[in-house]
């Protein structure tokens, strides 16, 4: 049996002691917190966010990685970043279809024949690219499947998997950040959430990328995501009716292309590290799945978390920095239903965390009887929203301007978000 236990910094050996004590064949992973151990669960997400401009890439002339580019992800990755804008596409992949290449029409793409499991080619691709041309981000959707139980799988088979998905985005990353890069988006694996019948190579191989992207969460640049996706029903490996309809047994359904790239543009405006896109039938999963689905199990296993107290007051001065910081974290973790404003940096996109248009305007509201944010024009009651404020060191600082130097706009907005990337 395989099971994780999540530790905070500098915890006591107890509390390890306590999370072996829970461990079992229904509650392997889990997470310690003080006198506390807490369990996954998943909800589903009703929130939708606005769609991705249609430009989004054109101002950007750097080449647009895709790995795995002639795969059926790959393919659906190269026509999105088309579809967006992007003028200069790089098709990295050991093999290439002349016969779907012909078929791709506009701007300018450029084949690497290149395994990205091998760091030396890999790495011979993307500096080339960056001496002629730069790169501006990359969609990694390469991977290899090496499909049977953990025990069963030699050194060489494991190496295989991670090398194609766990090194090359690592390497990826690091070439990004050296050249400024904007983005790179990695698709992972909904095994790595819920598990899959004979692939824990890859489900561990993704867990890595999930992992790779919360790690570097905090990043302006490149902005990276992780997205679990489940089966595709028109593209990809699951793509044949056999395999539909044993995955459909097993409680999972498939996406059409179309909900595909639906939520990619979903994650990218939502700039979340992770996203799991999957349809699922939670009547026919096994137990252990269900679980997951079923909030009420995990409540014996967690405490609740309490938002903070919703006061709007502010008692202390304007020129103390620290009592006006600790004021705009638990403003916004009360609009965000965040358990622990302190987790808040002040360099923060509050965009990223979730801070739409509308819940931005609430916070402005408040902000405007505390610290005169908002100002009454000509008679008609216009409000100066600070859009441009979207971190709180920046909102911070603003209370230091004289209302007249600040930015005012007349009207709201019609964008509801902007991309992360």
């Amino acid at each position: 049996m395989l099971a994780a236990i999540d530790l905070a910094e500098n915890t006591p050996w107890e509390t390890l002691h306590q999370g072996l004590s829970a461990v079992s064949l229904s509650q392997r992973w889990l997470a310690a917190r003080g006198d506390t151990l807490w369990l996954p669960s998943l909800s589903p997400n009703t929130g939708c966010a606005a769609e991705l401009p249609a430009n989004v890439f054109t101002g950007d002339s750097r080449w647009h990685l895709v790995t795995g580019a002639f795969g059926g992800l790959g393919r659906l990755a190269v026509n999105w970043l088309r579809e967006k804008g992007a003028r200069r596409i790089a098709l990295l992949a050991p093999r290439v279809d002349e016969s779907w290449l012909r078929d791709v029409e506009g701007g300018q793409t450029r084949v690497c024949r290149c395994d990205v499991g091998d760091a030396g080619q890999l790495a011979t691709v993307l500096d080339d690219l960056a001496a002629n041309g730069g790169i501006a981000g990359a969609i990694h959707a390469a991977g290899v499947l090496a499909d049977a139980p953990l025990q069963e799988l030699d050194d060489h088979q494991l190496a295989a998997v991670f090398a194609v998905k766990a090194q090359a985005a690592s390497q990826l990353l690091q070439t990004l950040r050296n050249h400024d890069g904007r983005y790179l988006i990695l698709y992972s694996s909904a095994a790595a959430t819920l598990g899959a019948p004979g692939q824990s190579a890859h489900a561990l191989a993704c867990g890595y990328l999930d992992g790779l992207a919360q790690q570097f969460s905090t990043l302006d640049a490149p902005k990276t995501l992780s997205v679990a996706w489940g089966a595709w029903g028109e593209s990809g490996r699951a793509a044949t009716p056999e395999m539909l309809a044993t995955l459909a047994s097993r409680g999972m359904g498939a996406l059409s292309d179309a909900e595909g790239c639906w939520h990619l543009e979903q994650a990218v405006m939502r700039g979340a590290p992770w996203r799991l896109a999957m349809r699922v039938f939670t009547d026919k999963m096994p137990p252990l799945q269900q679980a997951l689905f079923n909030i009420s199990a995990t409540e014996k296993a967690a405490t609740p978390v309490i938002p903070p107290a919703d006061d709007n007051a502010f008692n202390g001065s304007l020129s103390d920095e620290t009592a006006v910081m600790a004021w705009l974290k638990k403003r916004i973790a009360v609009q965000l239903r965040l358990s622990d404003p302190a987790s808040l940096h002040p360099n923060q996109d509050l965009l990223q965390l979730g801070m739409d248009s509308l819940l931005f305007l609430n916070s402005v509201a408040i902000f405007s009887t505390t610290w005169a944010y908002a100002s009454m024009r000509n008679g008609r009651g216009r409000i100066c929203l600070l859009m441009d404020s979207r971190s709180l060191s920046v909102l911070s600082q603003r209370r230091r301007l004289p209302l007249r130097s600040r930015k005012c706009c007349g009207t709201t907005p019609t964008s509801v978000m902007r991309p992360s990337l």
